[in-house]
């Protein structure tokens, strides 16, 4: 067979407009996906129309990536409220665009010969099957002579029942009650049961294996639920001729009945082939006198193949559910039955546990039972889910309600749109199973433990409380074949994938699929005195060895389209390995005598070599996101902005546009584009990914082998004048994601042109605090970050128009859990398009882009980047600089050497008229501008000016109060007060654990930056060491009203600028009688403290929880600016506040913890 991968592409809307004609400047805007789309059919996975316009260039494409916690919420550190906001843990979240003209390859090599449960270069083979023999006990009875004999005959009707020795299914098994009361009616006496007699009417048959046991019991009934399955007692086993008529079952042992019990009689039998059902005479009885179960079989797993229903997607969304099956298994973490898709929350698994328990996980939840199943036994298993989320989970063990062991809850969305059909084995996660799994049935309502206890031992009727609700149910018995039948009314049928294995059950072990009537053969029960000769009879079981499923491939080039090559699939066959020859075993199953076998052939292995193709995604973004308990990225979010011009190329017309690795769903994104027409420094001819990107964390190992990533050979463009590789990788796994390794890009073999350490320092992180481990320094990523970008320039190694060879690596090979997320992109530019040009291209400072939040809002040097942007070198540029509409405008000349695109951090310094045009807090402009390059006019004067908009420090007054409580690590933390010059003006450190000093800190009008550093970057406040609590507090010298109080979760250091009555007075800029709370997060109690004294009722404090319902509060008074709210009875999570005071409503947000 031909297996192909194709993607439904979801077409989003059409999210800009423009014309033809453009003018230089002109920004063209398109947006693809906002807030609103964080859930939802063809959301992050949209085409994307982008500006396709004649003749136009853009002299520079950004990209505003937008991203806010869902709904603007906080997630606060209580279950089931960790994803309300920002989900709990840090995710991959990385964009793409993919361009459907051109093909990501992967070179690939597969074996010739699918063998299943075989390994080695050559597979020796028999085509017909080979057997095992088990001796078997079997005894042979010579009646003699007979002394005196009793016949009691129960059971007087008149039926031909051919469910008794059903010789036209291979195997059986059947059981009789007969009550005390009709074996005395009948004439039975307590005392040796000796032989029985069935009397058959037509077709009879030779039954091979037949074995007669018979047990005593308290049973007026037998029931399919519950069959009694031991302590019988052997009196028959041998193979028998069956005759018409009488027909007189001699025991080797006769059974002693006690005269007062009801017996069960066991009629078990294995034959080789299928003959004629044997009609015996018997009746209908008023009770259920009889158990039926024949021709089972059962389906083998052998760790590569599965079964995957043919259009069937399971049960969806939070819906009830409850899946059956029985297993035979001693192999643990394989799943059972799964659906759904492989995203947080929306798959469903049923699988056993590394441990060997039963599991049910959802992707970033799971639950899991207590009671080993790969113990090598049959089991019946089943969970029941009631809906919504884990906690409905519950598990049953051969009927028994389990003890959950452990639960990560989360809630339950099973995306059956876009998941795979319903499978046994295998799953989503390739976690094929090893044994047997039987008697699946998957029901779209929670099923009751004695639905299942009634039900696990017989098959499903119409009678079933829940037959309603039966979705499917996959026997399992067809005994050959490629095709599953659904024994449900749905008929939602299966095929097999990778050969069926079917396995023939012995008849006297059935245990299962039991049915129960009336229906029991005339018995006649004979006692006596006899003379018997009882020899042994030994003769062997022929069961046939499992077989090796082989398939062979071939491979179909797709070369020069965007498809992998197909693999073409032989009907699969089986073959029996003669290695093990046959084998006999005595009757206690040891291992005697192997006989070889003849082969029959030998196939040899052999490596085919295929191209695995996608249409090229490209990938414009590596993201993580944020830890997000506890973090508020605000109701409007934060923009990060990144130049990629460098995707000009194709970032045009209609592309798919998608974000992916398990993030893309886990926060509120909004993506925006800004095409800026005019002329850039070169024109992008081409942008190319070396190797496939899109294909996971790839293990070290892997990538040292060249299994990925290996040297791959590109054809340069003949008018490229520039190439420049970008290389972002991210290291994962406990050693990849927290060891700095150094990488290579090798160009054309030899030396190793370009080395570097993927390595990000995340205490500085400008997100904070997060949750998790945050500030942890890892391999080129830090959650809440974009993965750092080498540029390398290949143009001095290589010629245009050539062949270059390029090839990545590490410069020592790492070790232990090393995996890595690799994007290398090849771009080709043209000669630049000026000669003497500059232009700035960021402003750091003043700004208020969140990649420079931590140094702003600032007070002091403003700092921009110069670049070089043509193609002579400049040594000198004049910068004029101004805030807002200032009249007068500063300016800075710069002096140094600047080759091509090299770029220069220059600060400006402060003029004293530089802040005068402030006027408010928010919302202010810093204008930064080139006048002049190398004392001549700018060749191309359009991109001079650089705009960013800021806002102003907090102002403080002239003289305040600090408080400082150390923690357990005082030696780390030193906090100073500097002025805009760097003249250090306060300092403070102390050697003493715990300890709590306030300072009175007078200061004049002016700049500051109070820094607090702590040198072993995890602040004063981080959960995951030892270093206790403390705090930075700023509070006015006269009523003690708290002005500022710093988050001691701040990583490396806290940089706080503000100014001292300068642009703004304090008073301008402080609103009147503003309130602190503390603490936050609160437990029983927590404290409204005012600047000044105020004098509040209940009716003017309102609370809400995070569902807009409001909450009554118990407030009281405890000092003349302060009121205390009782929380204690709050439930856990995150309310608002609201005050209502001066004739204004003021609103803050507080968090219950208890």
């Amino acid at each position: 067979m031909t297996k192909k991968l194709f993607f439904t592409v979801l077409i989003c809307f059409l999210a800009f407009h423009y014309t033809n004609a453009q003018a230089v400047g002109d920004t063209l805007e398109v947006r693809t996906w906002d807030y609103t789309q964080t859930h939802g059919t063809g959301i992050r996975d949209t085409l994307i129309d982008f500006p396709d316009l004649s003749g136009v260039k853009f002299e520079k494409i950004l990209m505003l990536y937008n991203m806010r916690c869902k709904d603007g919420n906080v997630s606060p550190p209580i279950q089931g409220q960790t994803n309300i906001g920002c989900g709990e843990w840090d995710y991959s979240c990385n964009t793409y665009l993919e361009d459907p003209t051109r093909a990501d390859s992967i070179p690939r090599v597969i074996n010739k010969y699918f063998i299943s449960e075989h390994t080695g270069a050559t597979f020796d083979y028999k085509t017909t099957p080979v057997h095992d023999y088990y001796a078997q006990a079997l005894k042979s009875v010579t009646l003699n002579s007979t002394t005196s004999e009793t016949s009691s005959d129960v059971g007087n009707g008149i039926l031909n029942i051919p469910e008794i020795l059903p010789a036209s299914k291979e195997v059986s098994k059947t059981q009789f009650l007969y009550t005390a009361t009709e074996l005395s009616t009948a004439g039975v006496t307590a005392g040796n049961i000796d032989a029985i007699q069935l009397e058959v009417t037509t077709n009879p048959e030779n039954i091979s294996f037949l074995k007669v046991q018979v047990k005593s019991t308290s049973q007026a009934n037998l029931a399919a639920s519950n069959p009694d399955l031991t302590g019988f007692t052997e009196v028959f086993y041998n193979h028998y001729n069956f005759t018409t008529g009488l027909n007189r079952i001699q025991f080797h042992t006769p059974y002693n009945w006690n005269g007062t019990d009801n017996i069960i009689v066991e009629l078990s039998y294995t034959n080789a082939s299928s003959l004629s059902d044997i009609q015996i005479k018997g009746e209908n009885t008023t009770t259920l006198s009889s158990i039926k179960s024949s021709d089972d079989r059962h389906f083998y797993f052998h760790g590569e193949n599965y079964i995957e229903a043919d259009t069937y997607k399971g049960i969806g969304g939070n819906q009830p559910r409850s899946v059956e099956a029985w297993i035979k298994t001693d192999v643990s973490n394989k799943e059972i039955c799964s659906w759904g898709i492989d995203q947080n929350g929306k798959k469903w698994v049923f699988r056993i546990d590394a441990s060997g328990q039963l599991r049910v996980e959802v992707n970033g939840g799971y639950v899991i039972g207590s009671t080993v199943v790969s113990d090598g036994n049959w089991h019946h298993v089943a969970y029941t889910f009631q809906g919504n989320d884990l906690n409905g989970i519950k598990f049953y063990v051969d009927g028994q309600l389990e003890t959950i062991s452990s639960i990560n809850n989360l809630g339950v969305d099973t995306d059956i749109t876009n998941g795979i059909p319903v499978r046994i084995s295998r799953g989503i996660n390739n976690r094929y199973f090893n044994g047997i799994i039987d008697d699946v049935r998957v029901w779209s309502t929670e099923l009751s433990q004695n639905n299942i206890q009634n039900w696990m031992h017989k098959r499903i009727e119409t009678t079933h409380p829940a037959y309603s609700n039966l979705e499917l149910n996959y026997l399992l018995n067809e005994g050959n074949g490629e095709v599953i039948q659904d024994a449900s009314p749905n008929a939602y049928n299966a095929q097999v994938i990778n050969g069926a294995v079917w396995r023939k059950p012995l008849g006297s072990q059935f245990f299962k699929d039991f049915k129960e009537d009336g229906h029991r053969p005339n018995v006649n029960f004979l006692q006596g005195t006899y003379n018997l000769t009882v020899n042994s009879a030994p003769d062997n079981l022929e069961i046939e060895q499992i077989p090796h499923v082989v398939i062979e491939r071939s491979i179909s080039s797709q070369a020069g389209t965007t498809n992998s090559d197909d693999i073409i699939l032989a009907t699969p066959v089986q073959y029996w390995d003669i290695v093990l020859g046959e084998r006999y075993y005595d009757e206690n199953s040891n291992l005697i005598n192997t006989v070889p076998v003849t082969l029959d052939g030998t196939l040899t292995q052999s490596d085919l070599n295929y191209w695995e193709r996608n249409p090229m995604s490209f990938e414009l973004m590596s993201f993580v996101t944020p830890y997000g308990i506890n973090l508020d990225l605000g109701p409007e979010g934060k923009t990060w902005t990144f130049d990629v011009t460098d995707f000009s190329p194709i970032l045009k017309g209609q592309k798919r546009l998608m974000m992916s690795r398990g993030g893309q769903w886990q926060e509120d994104m909004d993506i925006r584009f800004l095409f800026i027409v005019g002329t850039p420094p070169q024109d992008v001819l081409d942008i190319t990914q070396i190797w496939k990107t899109d294909q996971g964390t790839v293990h070290a190992d892997n990538i040292i082998s060249d299994e990925y990533f290996e040297p791959r050979t590109i054809s340069l463009l003949a008018n490229g004048h520039d190439f420049k590789v970008r290389s972002a990788i991210t290291g994962h796994g406990q050693q990849g994601e927290f060891i700095p390794r150094s990488h290579y890009i090798d160009v054309n073999g030899g030396a190793k042109e370009f080395s570097w350490t993927a390595w990000k320092e995340c205490a500085s992180n400008p997100v904070y605090p997060q949750g998790g481990t945050w500030i942890y320094d890892r391999a080129g990523w830090c959650p809440g970050m974009a993965t750092d970008v080498k540029e390398s320039l290949i143009t001095p190694y290589v010629t245009p128009g050539q062949n270059v060879i390029l090839d990545y690596g590490f410069n020592s090979n790492p070790t232990g859990d090393s995996r890595y997320l690799v994007n290398h992109q090849l771009v080709t530019y043209a000669a630049p398009n000026h000669s003497l040009d500059a232009r700035i291209i960021d402003i750091q400072r003043p700004t208020n882009k969140v990649e420079y939040a931590r140094e702003n809002p600032m007070c002091y040097t403003p700092q921009i980047t110069l670049q070089n942007s043509g193609s002579s070198a400049i040594t000198e540029v004049k910068i004029n600089y101004w805030v807002n509409d200032a009249a007068n405008k500063a300016s800075y000349t710069w002096t140094g050497s600047l080759d091509f695109l090299e770029k220069e951090i220059i600060d400006l310094p402060v003029v004293s008229t530089l802040w005068s045009t402030i006027q408010s807090p928010q919302n202010n402009k810093f204008h930064a501008e080139i006048v002049s390059v190398n004392n001549s006019s700018d060749q191309y004067i359009h991109n001079n000016k650089y705009t960013s908009t800021f806002s102003i420090t907090e102002v403080l007054p002239d003289e305040f109060k600090l408080q400082y409580k150390s923690n357990n690590a005082p030696h780390e933390t030193t906090i100073k007060i500097k002025d805009s010059q760097g003249n250090v003006v306060y300092t403070k450190s102390t050697t003493s654990a715990n300890s709590t000093s306030e300072d009175i800190v007078q200061l004049g009008n002016g700049c500051y930056t109070l820094e607090v550093i702590d040198t072993d970057g995890d602040g004063i406040d981080f959960w995951a060491n030892n270093d206790g609590l403390g705090y930075v507090r700023i509070r006015d010298v006269n009523n003690n009203a708290m002005i500022k109080n710093f988050e001691g979760d701040f990583g490396n250091s806290i940089i706080f600028n503000f100014t001292v009555n300068y642009p703004l007075s304090y008073e301008q800029i402080t609103p009147k009688n503003p309130f602190t709370i503390y603490p936050n997060p609160a437990n029983d109690k927590f404290i409204l403290e005012f600047e000044n004294e105020i004098r509040l009722d209940e009716s003017k404090v309102r609370l809400y929880n995070i569902l807009g319902q409001e909450v009554s509060v118990n407030m009281q008074k405890t000092d003349y600016n302060q009121y205390s709210i009782n929380s204690s009875s709050f439930a856990e999570g995150i309310y608002y506040i609201q005050v209502f005071a001066d004739n204004k409503t003021i609103s803050k947000k507080i968090m219950i913890k208890h």
